[in-house]
């Protein structure tokens, strides 16, 4: 008696096929969480520098906001929203008080759209209503600046 083989022609591929989108998958999403967390990175340290410079002014200055703007934009992360202390917005300076703390904070929060926008990883995460990904830095800080 001959012993009876089932054929298997096809299953390998299968499994080929199985592994091979699991294993893009997985390769492809680290990609681009990466380039987001770079993003990010490059986005908190802009903030900081800017933080900084109103700490020295007691607000952001229309100069200070419009070189912002343009570093975000260089970076591939048009600026979608500034929550600060603004001259342009009539905001006037912030001076330090040693005997109210409180009142001598300065903050700054920006909120920008990275270009382009990341494949699969906002979907994973919670991407806005609309599906539009944006990143968001922050930060707050006494003032330095004494008089006017």
């Amino acid at each position: 008696m001959r012993p009876v083989f089932k054929c298997r022609k096809g299953f390998v591929t299968v499994e080929f096929l199985i592994a091979g989108v699991l294993i893009f998958f997985l390769v492809f999403v680290g990609t681009d969480y990466w380039f987001v967390q770079a993003k990010q990175q490059m986005c908190e340290h802009i903030k900081n520098y800017y933080l900084d410079r109103i700490r020295g002014e007691g607000f952001l200055s229309s100069a200070d906001e419009t070189e912002m703007r343009e570093r975000f934009g260089r970076i591939g992360c048009p600026v979608v929203q500034i929550t600060a202390p603004m001259e342009s917005r009539g905001y006037g300076r912030i001076l330090r008080n040693t005997e109210d703390p409180v009142s001598s904070e300065v903050w700054l929060e920006v909120e920008v759209r990275p270009d382009p926008q990341p494949f699969l990883l906002g979907a994973l995460i919670g991407s806005g209503p609309e599906g539009e990904f944006t990143l968001k830095v922050g930060g707050r800080a006494l003032s330095e600046r004494v008089g006017p």
